[in-house]
């Protein structure tokens, strides 16, 4: 979708104070299919490009090892993206985390080993890795985008502290649809 042509399947959070933000982070062509329509220039944290090879090993890696989450407690939801791996394996995560934002946690396993988790859930950054996930492969969890950038584009929207109950009965149904396809079928 041109940025000068906004219509009714703009997402909601592209009016004119979120196109600003949008454009901060570096997210143009932000589109709510999991096909993409046209090339994104999607910048890391820094402001700088992220080539379409390492844009390929994140994307070919999260989907390995990666997850898409929308939580909610106490009135509140946050939407996520998170890798956990062996914490030996870390520095991949580092990297993602200097590219892309978020946190690492280094959490206990079984026994003496440890795992590292890396996190992401602020609005810009879920937003940019939700733009990075995008394919034309038929992934399992591929299918996962379209409902976590609803989600996305729901959070990023919400004015004001508190959700109303419009919006927490919508973010409800969306985390029931993400669990809904993590089901095993044959």
């Amino acid at each position: 979708m041109g940025r000068d042509r906004l219509s009714k399947e703009t997402p909601l959070w592209y009016n004119n104070r979120m196109k600003r933000q949008s454009d901060l982070i570096g997210i143009k062509n932000y589109e709510s299919s999991v096909e993409m329509a046209e090339p994104s220039i999607i910048l890391d944290i820094q402001g700088k490009p992220i080539d379409t090879e390492w844009a390929a090993e994140f994307r070919g890696f999260f989907w390995g090892e990666g997850s898409l989450w929308i939580q909610g407690k106490a009135g509140t939801y946050a939407v996520r993206a998170a890798i956990s791996l062996r914490s030996d394996d870390k520095e991949v995560l580092i990297e993602f985390q200097r590219r892309l934002g978020g946190r690492i946690f280094i959490q206990p396993l079984l026994g003496e080993k440890l795992a590292a988790r890396w996190q992401v859930s602020k609005k810009e950054d879920v937003a940019r890795i939700a733009s990075l996930l995008e394919t034309k492969l038929p992934f399992k969890k591929a299918r996962e985008v379209p409902i976590w950038k609803q989600a996305i584009d729901l959070r990023i929207s919400k004015e004001g502290r508190h959700w109303t109950l419009e919006q927490i009965e919508q973010m409800n149904n969306l985390a029931d649809q993400l669990k809904s396809l993590r089901q095993f079928t044959k």
